[in-house]
């Protein structure tokens, strides 16, 4: 309940409508049964390509781009210098 209180800024009407809702949608999509039943193997699979080479270089590309500064006239050259200073062929 502390996620639910935090995220509505600790409004408890707002935060309890929160959590209902959110136990609702759990129980119509079974979740429950779901993790009951999951093959490890499978989920392992899985969170391997979620969280895999291209969830990192999203993640890189996002930090990058958070240390160019506002107004930047070029902020693809800005956050990635060394590969647009390279002659390309």
């Amino acid at each position: 309940m502390l996620r639910f209180l935090r995220a509505r800024r600790f409004i408890a009407p707002e935060a309890f409508k929160q959590f209902k809702d959110t136990e609702d949608w759990r129980k119509e999509n079974h979740l429950s049964e779901i993790f009951n039943t999951i093959e490890t193997e499978e989920f392992e699979q899985t969170r391997r390509l979620v969280h895999g080479p291209a969830y990192s270089a999203a993640r890189l590309c996002l930090t990058a781009a958070r240390s160019i500064p506002s107004g930047s006239v070029d902020a693809t050259s800005a956050a990635f210098p060394s590969f647009f200073s390279k002659s390309r062929p």
